[in-house]
């Protein structure tokens, strides 16, 4: 693990202390956005039809209220110190996500991180000093097996074929199986019980950071 230089990680729920886009849906949603969840987790639809979907339900939304949410969220208080960390030691940190830029970028900036950043693109519409949303998948793969907006092993395989991943749910299965090392936690942790693959859990960054200084 030590000597593997590129190391990728999901955004919602795993640096961030809950899923970002999630919470946003089910806050701002005028419509029954559980439905295509559902359907999303039971492998019925892709994920970029669910968030198409979903996003759909939210139009006119407040430009404050929409500040006020990203301003809002937290990442978890010890990947600052991981990402510090990391950087002192020459690894590459990678943010791979099915979440959407104009959530990541804010909040990483807002910490003083700087990363590369792969995930979808969500354009606001101005109109009236509301955001109308439109979200674009510029990193699909058509021919993603599970449907992703965002495929991330497609994006790992540009760099490397050996990486560390860190992850914690849906949409880090397969990037998971190609990697090296597995940093798994929530829904990933029991995905990697269930296949056997090994794994280290944990539940914040200071686990990671635990096991990168031992």
């Amino acid at each position: 693990m030590k000597n593997i230089e590129y190391i990728f990680t999901d955004f919602d729920g795993t640096i961030t202390k809950y899923d970002v886009i999630s919470r946003f849906i089910s806050t701002f949603s005028k419509g029954d956005y559980k439905i295509a969840e559902r359907e999303w987790c039971e492998g019925k639809i892709s994920s970029k039809e669910c968030f198409t979907r979903q996003f759909k339900m939210i139009d006119g939304l407040s430009c404050k209220k929409y500040h006020e949410f990203i301003n809002s969220v937290e990442i978890d208080p010890y990947f600052f110190e991981f990402y510090e960390l990391m950087k002192s030691k020459g690894k590459k940190i990678i943010v791979v996500s099915d979440g959407v830029d104009t959530f990541i970028e804010p909040v990483l900036k807002r910490h003083n991180i700087s990363l590369p950043i792969f995930s979808n693109s969500l354009k606001l519409i101005e109109v009236s000093d509301k955001y109308n949303f439109e979200i674009n998948y510029p990193n699909i793969n058509k021919n993603c097996k599970v449907g992703l907006g965002c495929c991330k092993c497609e994006i790992s395989e540009r760099f490397t074929k050996s990486f560390v991943y860190i992850g914690d749910g849906l949409s880090d299965r397969c990037i998971a199986k190609k990697a090296k090392f597995i940093f798994a936690k929530k829904s990933l942790k029991d995905f990697c019980t269930a296949n056997k693959m090994k794994f280290i859990p944990f539940e914040t960054f200071r686990e990671i950071l635990n096991a990168y200084q031992a």
